[in-house]
């Protein structure tokens, strides 16, 4: 493959990729380990293989302690979603509480709620972005979603 081609869905979801992910969508949350094990793919090509799925967005990943889970996206279970995100620091508990409150609320607001400033508002929004802890509905006002900066 050239390097800077964009990869076809035919190419993305071909081969290794294409078990690793029915694997994912008939059981959510393997860690790599046990990935490796049931796929026979040896550790430095399952990373290639899982990093690539996850930058084009097919897979998910939470890390749990020591370990990483991974997910075909849509197979994330909210509760787990949630409490990876509260494992993050408690403090994200009160951020989400105020979210589910005030679906699409600006920063300002969420920080005049929640006694911060915007700009910790913004910080934790981002993290919990990344952890991927809430579904597209919670969005505030001012944080693009992965799929807006994808667009770009």
């Amino acid at each position: 493959m050239a390097l800077g081609r964009r990869l076809a869905r035919e190419e993305l979801l071909g081969g290794r990729r294409g078990r690793i992910v029915e694997l994912l969508r008939g059981e959510p949350g393997l860690a790599f380990l046990e990935l490796q094990h049931r796929t026979g793919i040896r550790g430095g090509v399952l990373t290639y293989h899982l990093e690539v799925l996850e930058r084009f967005g097919v897979i998910a990943s939470l890390r749990m302690g020591r370990c990483r889970r991974y997910y075909a996206v849509g197979t994330v279970p909210a509760a787990e979603r949630v409490a990876h995100a509260m494992r993050l620091t408690s403090r994200y508990a009160g951020l989400i509480a105020a979210l589910e409150a005030s679906p699409g609320a600006s920063q300002g607001a969420l920080a005049s709620a929640l006694g911060v400033s915007r700009q910790t508002v913004s910080y934790r929004l981002r993290r919990l972005a990344a952890a991927r802890a809430w579904d597209a509905p919670w969005t505030p006002v001012g944080l693009k979603s992965r799929d807006d900066a994808e667009e770009r």
